[in-house]
């Protein structure tokens, strides 16, 4: 179990998931379960990893992380109440505000919260989530997105400039993070700004992202 955790976090999954598989106790264990349903995940193996972390809950209740993970797949398959119930247990869990992961939580459910279209709950979540971890960029990165298709350009901007800040710049939300700040700062009448951000999105996006069409007519715009 502990050199398929090492394969990984080295970038292995197909190493890491046969690993995992010899690693199968006489008597399943919480944190095998966990550490299998994480290995999954990795390798999109989304619908198998969800029962890894109910297992893994149903034995050992206290094991918050496996329910925070459960939680945020709950919400990525579109059950957004329920992940929202879920992370909610582990918000009110006290071992789980020591873990490195506890600020992801507030993120989850700001996600989940803007799904269901409660937009000031989740911008309070998200603001949380940045309060306990102000390099956590993706909630910056969200919280800005948030703002943005409410036309909130200042807000947006201010929290998409702190999220291309603090990165990292290989995170798959980056791009993402860098078309929605050159959008906000076009709308706002930022010209010099946005192009800049447009440009550095074409050079980081990858070659088949879907907003490379927009980037280019809103340089071609400017």
């Amino acid at each position: 179990m502990l050199l398929a955790q090492v394969l990984i976090l080295e970038g292995n999954a197909g190493e890491a998931l046969a690993e995992i598989e010899r690693s199968r106790p006489p008597t399943p264990e919480p944190e095998q379960l966990l550490q299998r349903g994480k290995i999954l995940e990795f390798n999109g193996r989304h619908d198998d990893a969800i029962p890894e972390y109910q297992r893994a809950i149903a034995i050992d209740p206290e094991l918050h992380e496996a329910r925070f993970l459960y939680g945020r797949m709950l919400h990525y398959k579109g059950g957004h109440a329920k992940a929202i119930s879920e992370l909610r247990k582990v918000l009110d869990a006290p071992r789980a505000k020591t873990a490195a992961w506890y600020p992801e939580v507030w993120l989850n459910i700001g996600v989940a919260q803007q799904a269901q279209g409660k937009h000031d709950e989740a911008i309070a979540s998200l603001t949380k989530a940045t309060e306990l971890d102000a390099k956590l960029g993706e909630a910056w990165a969200k919280m800005g997105r948030f703002h943005g298709d409410r036309n909130e350009h200042a807000k947006a901007i201010t929290a998409l400039e702190k999220a291309i800040a603090v990165g990292p710049k290989e995170a798959y939300w980056y791009p993402d993070a860098l078309i929605d700040l050159g959008r906000a700062q076009s709308k706002a009448g930022k010209s010099s700004e946005a192009k800049k951000s447009l440009d550095e999105f074409l050079k980081v996006a990858p070659a088949d992202h879907t907003s490379r069409a927009e980037a280019e007519r809103l340089l071609g715009e400017l």
